[in-house]
């Protein structure tokens, strides 16, 4: 793919492609011409019109640019080019645990224990910020070259006092297969912390066993 300009940034190549977006590697000029890549996620033009849609993007990027610590991919910005809305986040240069497992059919326990340790101390900074993820799996821990694990996608994430949203969404199942807590499956209003921990516990599971719980 060409170098192209699109809105403050410069898209460098395509990275990955889902339903509701794609995920292009992309950079932006800073002081002195400094050069910064980033990972900016472009959403399909049309989900333009979903107004529903755009508040929880919206939404999505208020809760990521709270987050602050090592083992979160950060969140920069949040913008629109024409029709097509985007955020910006934090390029990792690795891979998700889901893809080692599959390669690797599993991770030793003293790496996939290293890993669940790491995530562990970024859902204690979500949730001393009043936030819970819910959707913890490995698709969404990307670990660098470097061996830092990053917990990414934030799509799913809410205040844990948001009652309004927790009602709304009552009787609703929102999280992943294999992953999701038993009171996210019964759709129950009160989602808190613990929720998290049950998919870390079945995250970690899977990297020991290369198996689904």
């Amino acid at each position: 793919m060409t170098e192209r300009p699109f809105g403050p940034y410069t898209l460098v190549r395509q990275i990955a492609v889902g339903g509701m977006a794609e995920i292009h590697l992309a950079k932006t000029r800073g002081l002195a011409g400094f050069e910064k890549f980033v990972a900016l996620k472009m959403i399909h033009p049309n989900f333009a019109q979903d107004e529903q849609f755009i508040e929880m993007l919206v939404d999505e990027a208020k809760i990521a640019v709270q987050l602050q610590h090592v083992n979160i991919a950060h969140t920069f910005d949040l913008g629109r080019v024409g029709e097509t809305y985007y955020i910006v986040m934090e390029f990792v240069d690795g891979s998700t645990v889901y893809d080692q497992i599959v390669a690797n059919r599993r991770y030793s326990e003293s790496d996939a224990l290293d890993i669940a340790i790491q995530i562990a101390e970024a859902l204690q900074h979500a949730h001393e910020k009043g936030l819970i993820h819910r959707d913890v799996k490995p698709k969404n821990i990307m670990v660098t070259k470097s061996g830092v694990a990053k917990l990414a996608d934030l799509g799913l994430a809410r205040a844990i006092t948001d009652r309004e949203a927790a009602e709304a969404e009552a009787g609703k199942a929102f999280g992943t297969p294999y992953y999701i807590s038993p009171e996210q499956v019964k759709g129950e209003v009160n989602i808190g912390p613990p929720a998290d921990i049950y998919s870390l516990g079945a995250t970690l599971y899977h990297m020991l066993t290369g198996s689904v719980p």
